[in-house]
Parts: structure tokens; sequence; C-alpha cells
């Protein structure tokens, strides 16, 4: 499943460091990670990402035993201004659970942050902790769209839904 031009799906590119050169920040595997061309410049630990929306596949069809593989459709994480300062910032989809983050096994999901600061890449949250997967991120001049969705329960009968949640942004810093 690569993506075109070979960026990945779940991944964004923005120059992070402010040193004029692009980094590719992709969301794979559980982790994040910041590369600028092959070097690996950050990766956080396993609590990113978390998807809804997987493939299940045959990687080899038609052969008498059949291997099948799951993929999940991360959403990108996105670079965005948080502060006001001129630099981006990276925002991206947290969680704590179980496997990859199906249904029920998203104990709690947050938006982390990821900022640039004297040489060396910081962590923070932006927002509340919910406790239903993060499905979409969408920023906006004045904060980020996000679409939190609750899953179905098969022992209530109960029917999943989709929140459009609205996050504003911090208020720029004074320097």
């Amino acid at each position: 499943l690569a993506g075109v031009m070979g960026v990945e799906p779940g991944a964004t590119i923005a120059d992070l460091t402010g040193d004029g050169r692009t980094e590719t920040v992709l969301v794979r595997n559980r982790a994040l990670s910041v590369f600028q061309g092959k070097k690996l410049l950050y990766e956080s630990s396993r609590e990113m990402g978390g998807s809804l929306s997987v493939l299940t596949y045959d990687v080899n069809p038609g052969a008498k035993d059949r291997l099948f593989a799951t993929a999940a459709f991360e959403v990108p994480p996105v670079a965005v201004d948080l502060d006001g300062d001129g630099r981006v910032e990276v925002v991206a989809i947290a969680f704590e659970g179980s496997g990859l983050g199906i249904g029920s096994g998203v104990r709690k999901s947050w938006l982390a942050t990821l900022d640039y600061r004297d040489g060396r890449f910081v962590r923070g949250t932006l927002g509340p902790e919910l406790e239903t997967p993060l499905q979409g991120l969408y920023p906006d001049r004045n904060g980020v769209y996000v679409v939190a969705t609750r899953s179905p329960s098969a022992l209530s009968r109960q029917k999943g839904e989709s929140l459009l949640l609205f996050l504003p942004f911090p208020p720029p810093r004074a320097d």
C-alpha cells in the first residue's frame, strides 16, 4: 500500500526544524516517526494512531496455504502553527489500548503535539482525553476539527455514531 511519490498513507510533509528542509512525519505500527530524507530524527512511543479503518487481504491469492494480513489506514498527522510563533508543530491522533485500536480496544484517545524546540522534539497534548476512537483530523485557522467514533455494540445492539468536535488552538504566546 505504498503512497504516491514515495510518501506513505498516514504521512505529512513539513519543515519542522526550521532549517528550510522538509521532514516526513508518518504514523505506522502505532508509532509516529519523523524523517529528514532517510535519516530518522524522532520516533515516539507506541501509542500513536489507532484506526477503525482496516483492510484484511490475501497475501498470496490462489495459493494452497493462504496467508492473510491486515493493514490499518492511519489518520495522517497534520502540521500547523499552534502557538502563533510562525513555525509549524505536528498534531497527531494518539490512543491508549490494545491491538490496532479497533473499536473497544481504545480505552482513551487524545491529540498529541510535537514541537521542535532548542534542537530537540518535545511532545505535548491538545484538548481533553476522550473515551472513544478518533478517526479524522482537520486543522483550521482557529483550531482542529476531530471526528470521534463510537463503535456499535453487539451486546446492546447500539448503532455506531460519529461526532464532529472542534478543539480551539491555545492563544498565541506573547513574546
